[in-house]
């Protein structure tokens, strides 16, 4: 976890020494939820950003997808096992299960309130959850790969990425009207809204990142060497993004960039193989994950 907030150099602010998450969240209260995956022992854990504790650790499943329902303190996650599990700290631990998906749940996003979850599967299905009852309410076969990427847009509009190289749009209050967005040359591995919905960060497997203005329809893809993109999220400033880098690339893990020039405008390096971050609400934190250390740490502010 870097601190943006203090004049100078970025710091680490704690460091996890468990096996690299997969994935994670903030919650409203700035508590970082992170999942963990190990081969013997697959299990999700949640974090306090400010201190670094370790607040409680749920396992026995091999997590593939995880949301966090902002002011409920509610995990979904998606496992290996078909299922969709809902688990409120606030209700003695006890988990609700939702099951109908023929396959693996490759990505799960909940609106806001916590009343309406989404899972996407392997084969390419999305299914539409009411949180409460664990009731599906629609079943829709929208790609034809499997779901890697999912983000709500004013808890009404939601965009999927797959790995058939597109992004499709849907309306949760017409579920039946799926709209094609965009179309790439590479699978969709992430996809990131911004605050007012008018543009969305799209990471691809060849390790480009596109940001696409949904209000005129432009694309802009940012990619610089030896910086493969792994991660990416928006910042508060309308033209400026993050990027992280996964591989064996050590340098320049993390970049700001201004997306208008194309150009990288500060830098953060380590040697942390990134493979997701996130930028808490309040601007002054920015959260790394992956695999690797944080043995080195420097920054600066030249065009790489």
């Amino acid at each position: 976890v870097w601190d943006l907030s203090a004049k100078g150099a970025a710091t680490c602010i704690w460091e996890s020494g468990a096996a690299p998450p997969r994935q994670w969240h903030f919650s409203v209260e700035t508590t970082l939820s992170a999942t963990e995956h190990s081969s013997r022992a697959p299990e999700m854990s949640v974090w306090d950003m400010r201190s670094g504790a370790h607040l409680y650790r749920l396992g026995g499943h091999d997590v593939h997808a995880m949301a966090l329902a902002i002011n409920r303190g509610t995990v979904f996650f998606g496992s290996e096992d078909h299922a969709l599990r809902i688990w409120d700290q606030n209700s003695a631990g006890k988990t609700r299960i939702a099951e109908g998906h023929p396959d693996e749940i490759s990505g799960t996003i909940v609106a806001a309130d916590g009343h309406q979850a989404v899972t996407g599967s392997e084969s390419g299905v999305i299914r539409i959850w009411d949180a409460t009852t664990t009731v599906c309410q629609h079943s829709l076969h929208v790609h034809t790969d499997a779901v890697r990427a999912m983000v709500l847009s004013h808890d009404r509009y939601l965009f999927t990425g797959s790995d058939d190289q597109t992004v499709k749009r849907l309306d949760l209050h017409q579920p039946n009207r799926v709209e094609e967005c965009e179309c790439f040359t590479a699978g969709v591995r992430k996809l990131i809204i911004s605050a007012k919905g008018d543009r969305l960060l799209c990471v691809l497997e060849d390790g480009t990142v596109a940001v696409k203005d949904l209000i005129d329809g432009s694309v802009v893809q940012l990619r610089g060497k030896a910086h493969p993109v792994s991660a990416a999220a928006f910042t508060a400033h309308p033209n400026r993004v993050v990027t992280g880098a996964g591989g064996k690339s050590r340098w320049a893990t993390l970049r700001m960039w201004d997306v208008s020039k194309r150009e990288v405008i500060r830098y953060i390096r380590s040697s942390l193989s990134v493979t997701d971050i996130a930028i808490s609400r309040d601007q002054h934190y920015v959260v790394a994950a992956g695999a690797g250390g944080g043995d080195e740490f420097s920054q600066g502010d030249e065009v790489l």
